[in-house]
């Protein structure tokens, strides 16, 4: 071999090695800026559905530390697993929040937000993020029923009965859940007069009248051939 080809060998050889280089660097650099720091690769729209979905994981904690506190052995158990709870809500609220400050258009992260407000005795403010998740989706039916169990807190009988309708239209499951709601909040509440009590309770049975006809209705759509 050569002088001539062994310096060509190690020309060639060296080039090919300066290539591999620049295109190892160049990859290294596709996720930089031009000033040298690494760009986040996520959209506002994706940074905030991972906030969101942080946010349910708080909600399920929450939600368990709850459950936990209704089966606990004494009151000083209850108290502690119902503070932890109420802890989890808010660190909910914090990650909802940060969502819809990232993309306004995130209906269900408000509608998160207005659940995890309402959990922590902040209706008023719930029903508001209720009211902003459903002008972005009306059809986000969730929202519907959440809308409903805070109003009906609030003794807001009127603009509760609408939600229901909304859910008896539209999803049957979501309305059933709701009237449960409200069949709660009457064993344990007052309304603010006798006469509302009573019409609302001739209201609910009519409703649950028609929830059944209309069950039944659905049901033998389904089992006929």
């Amino acid at each position: 071999m050569t002088k001539t080809t062994v310096k060509t060998l190690l020309f060639a050889t060296l080039a090919t090695l300066l290539f591999c280089v620049n295109s190892s660097f160049a990859d290294g650099r596709a996720g930089m800026s031009t000033l040298g720091y690494y760009k986040d690769p996520y959209s506002d729209e994706e940074r905030s559905r991972r906030l969101y979905e942080e946010g349910l994981k708080h909600k399920a904690k929450a939600e368990n530390r709850a459950e936990r506190a209704d089966t606990a052995k004494n009151t000083k158990e209850e108290n502690r697993l119902r503070k932890k709870a109420m802890k989890e809500y808010q660190k909910a609220v914090e990650k909802q929040t940060k969502a819809i400050k990232l993309d306004q258009e995130n209906y269900k992260a408000f509608s998160e937000l207005g659940y995890a407000l309402e959990k922590k005795g902040e209706a008023r403010k719930a029903i508001g993020a209720y009211n902003f998740s459903l002008r972005i989706n009306p059809r986000y039916y969730l929202a519907w029923r959440y809308r409903g169990e805070a109003l009906i807190k609030l003794g807001l009988i009127k603009d509760a009965k609408e939600s229901y309708m909304v859910l008896f239209k539209n999803d049957q499951d979501l309305a059933a859940q709701l009237m449960s709601s409200f069949d709660e909040w009457l064993a344990q509440s007052e309304a603010s007069g006798h006469q509302e009590k009573e019409e609302f309770i001739e209201w609910l049975a009519r409703r649950k009248s028609l929830a059944k006809i209309a069950s039944g209705l659905t049901n033998r759509s389904k089992n006929s051939p």
